[in-house]
């Protein structure tokens, strides 16, 4: 009997142990701040500073994702780098998520690189979470640890990046540890040049803007040339010709007409000439 009273307490005592373990060390998801989300302050707290993160992405095929260049390639592969830091603190971990703006669903897909520290989980509102496999020490006087993951990017729209981040000192209790969390938007880059020498001296203005069947488009030309207007969707596909014809130098005031068939969305009217130039004015159409 007392052998049974024994291996019954060890077993508790492992279970304990390893419920203790588990709850330190893995990435939990639904921890981001995202809307109906908390951060990693419902478990940890207690520090005396904040840790920094820093977020950034590389694509073989798509621009590169920095905290001052906020702006991804559609359907390009990223690899994720998410850099959590403190200064006196060793042990770091991350949740990341990345969302549509508006409709808070996920945004691409992404997965998780075992070299990287990561790993893909499910939170209760059911979007999807890159997170730290297990709480990870830095190297030897180096006070950050880089995860990283994958993402493959949406084909339209802006993406809204959580993060939150937590720096802890290796003990078994949440307290003494620091978390921050951040966030910022990213814009699906678009087709087309707007930096290129232009006939067209000043941007093209648009009104109405949402607009519905017609728009009036203003532009100063440097000289008379054959000027085309077009309305391109978001992946960078001709809808229609607005106007084509020659225009004389000066300022210019038209108003086009498109189709009353066209979907409810976001274009791009670019204006060009003969010459190549280009100009382009973001279009909200709402029939």
């Amino acid at each position: 009997m007392k052998k049974i009273i024994i291996i019954l307490s060890f077993t508790i005592l492992f279970v304990s142990l390893t419920a203790v373990i588990a709850k330190k060390d893995n990435g939990q998801a639904g921890n981001t701040g995202s809307p109906g989300e908390n951060t990693c302050t419902q478990c940890h707290g207690g520090g005396s500073s904040s840790p920094f993160i820093v977020v950034g992405g590389t694509s073989s095929t798509g621009a590169p994702i920095t905290p001052t260049s906020t702006v991804y390639t559609p359907n390009a592969t990223y690899t994720i780098e998410v850099v959590v830091g403190h200064p006196a603190l060793n042990m770091f971990g991350f949740g990341c998520e990345m969302i549509f703006e508006g409709s808070n669903t996920d945004a691409g897909t992404i997965t998780g690189i075992t070299a990287g520290g990561t790993k893909v989980m499910t939170a209760a509102n059911g979007r999807k979470n890159a997170v730290h496999i297990i709480k990870a020490p830095a190297p030897p006087s180096v006070i950050y640890k880089t995860f990283m993951f994958k993402w493959v990017a949406p084909a339209a729209g802006n993406v809204v990046i959580y993060l939150a981040g937590v720096a802890a000192d290796d003990d078994s209790s949440p307290s003494g540890d620091d978390c921050d969390a951040s966030t910022f938007t990213l814009t699906p880059q678009t087709p087309f040049s707007v930096n290129e020498m232009s006939t067209i001296k000043n941007k093209v203005t648009i009104a109405p803007n949402p607009s519905s069947n017609f728009v009036t488009c203003s532009f100063d030309l440097a000289f008379e040339a054959n000027v085309k207007v077009a309305l391109y969707d978001i992946q960078g596909k001709e809808v229609c010709i607005l106007l084509k014809e020659q225009v004389v130098a000066g300022t210019q005031t038209k108003t086009l007409q498109y189709p009353n068939t066209l979907q409810n969305g976001v274009y791009f009217i670019k204006a060009q000439t003969e010459e190549g130039s280009t100009l382009l004015n973001k279009l909200i159409v709402k029939q």
